[in-house]
């Protein structure tokens, strides 16, 4: 049986829903916060109702702060050598038509699109999605141009150590796929359209993709979903059995990553 105080943020919720969805004046809510407890004064849940329009804001917004704490959070496992790589790249060609040029030519030799380096600008993970995947793409050419650069000054020789890292180049493998999903689901909730009543499903769908990487099959039935508990290891797949992305695959297949696995892991 729900707890009283379970049953007063479902009614929230569904409140929120509604305005919502029938695209309500948010300042409706604070007049119905008041007029629903006169209305139904035997009911508990509309007499404990705590909603008014700043609350009501958080609650269709704050899906997408809980997506980026998730991934922030997740975040701090990746090596930080992972997001500074995207800034000293970026830096080395900001502002400099010189290196752009020069840079432009290794791009032709391997056949890949011109394009330019994207900034990192924000620190939050989902952001860096659109720059982990532009660095992945130009990984080649930039590894050649470093390559011939590696001489020049000790920037240089650390941007061009890392992009020659496998293992560096696997996290990038990892993040790109793994922030697709986040970042899908994230533009999804950012729609024009009323997406709050499709909330649940969409967050659920989430995190059964999400555990289902790391937890036993069984886990996946829909009557056992909410009594997951995702911090008990004793129902994550072997190390060996947890599917890590096409890429990182590739990555862990080549005979100079064989050695470090358990590192990638």
């Amino acid at each position: 049986m729900q707890s009283a105080d379970r049953k007063v943020k479902r009614a929230e919720i569904k409140l929120a829903a509604f305005i919502a969805e029938h695209k309500i004046a948010h300042a409706v809510i604070d007049h119905l916060n008041d007029l629903l407890p006169d209305i139904f004064p035997d009911s508990s849940i509309a007499t404990n109702l705590k909603m008014k329009h700043s609350k009501l804001h958080v609650v269709i917004t704050n899906v997408l702060g809980s997506l980026h704490l998730c991934a922030s959070d997740a975040a701090k496992e990746i090596p930080t050598e992972c997001e500074q790589l995207a800034r000293d790249v970026y830096n080395h060609f900001k502002s400099n038509s010189k290196r752009q040029s020069q840079f432009k030519a290794f791009q032709n030799f391997v056949e890949v699109d011109v394009h330019k380096i994207l900034r990192p600008a924000q620190t939050r993970w989902l952001s860096l999605s659109s720059v982990v995947d532009r660095l992945l793409e130009q990984w080649d050419a930039l590894r050649l141009y470093f390559d011939s650069k590696r001489l020049d000054d000790r920037e240089c020789r650390e941007i061009q150590k890392r992009l020659n890292d496998p293992i560096i180049k696997a996290y990038y493998c990892f993040l790109s796929w793994m922030l697709y999903k986040f970042a899908n689901a994230n533009a999804y909730f950012q729609s024009e359209s009323t997406v709050i009543t499709e909330m649940h499903t969409k967050m659920r769908d989430l995190y059964r993709n999400l555990i289902k990487l790391v937890m036993q099959p069984e886990c996946m039935l829909d009557d056992k979903l909410d009594k997951i508990d995702p911090t008990n290891e004793n129902l994550y797949l072997n190390l060996d059995d947890i599917y890590l992305g096409l890429g990182v695959r590739k990555q862990l297949s080549l005979p100079e990553v064989a050695n470090n696995e358990n590192d990638i892991l």
